[in-house]
């Protein structure tokens, strides 16, 4: 169990910096749609052990909610640059209202954490109600639909 844990916190280490260094080199665009692929392979990874009753891996939520602490606190910088060429799903009110935007972020962020502490379905469950609610809110507001 140690080395499962040890090797998914790497993986959430490696990830952000993979991230990281991919939206320096990258088309803004892009490298926000990784990000937010990520976020969203997370949330389903997160999903599943909400409704996992007792085959919970504990181990395996802990590991996809750390990586999407992570990945939610790259949200602002990714979208420092105002572009929305292409095929790009934000909407211009993010510029317009960046600090409302940093602060969905930030939600999303906090109820990250909280789910990292679920030991169980039914608190993952609950977690995920939070993290459900950050990303509507912004979603919500801030992209479009195709």
């Amino acid at each position: 169990m140690k080395t499962f844990t040890l090797i998914a916190l790497s993986a959430t280490l490696a990830l952000g910096a993979v991230l990281a260094n991919a939206a320096a080199h990258e088309d803004p665009v892009e490298a926000r749609q990784k990000l937010m692929k990520s976020i969203g392979d997370q949330v389903k990874i997160l999903g599943t052990q909400a409704k996992a009753g007792d085959a919970y891996d504990a181990e395996a939520a802990h590991a996809a909610a750390m990586t999407l602490s992570e990945a939610s606190t790259q949200i602002p910088a990714a979208f420092e640059t105002n572009v929305i060429e292409g095929d790009s799903e934000a909407l211009p009110k993010i510029w317009e209202n960046y600090d409302d935007f940093t602060k969905k972020a930030d939600a999303l962020h906090t109820a990250a954490m909280t789910a990292t502490e679920a030991g169980d379905a039914t608190a993952m469950a609950a977690a995920m109600k939070d993290i459900g609610g950050a990303c509507k809110a912004c979603h919500s507001e801030y992209r479009q639909d195709k």
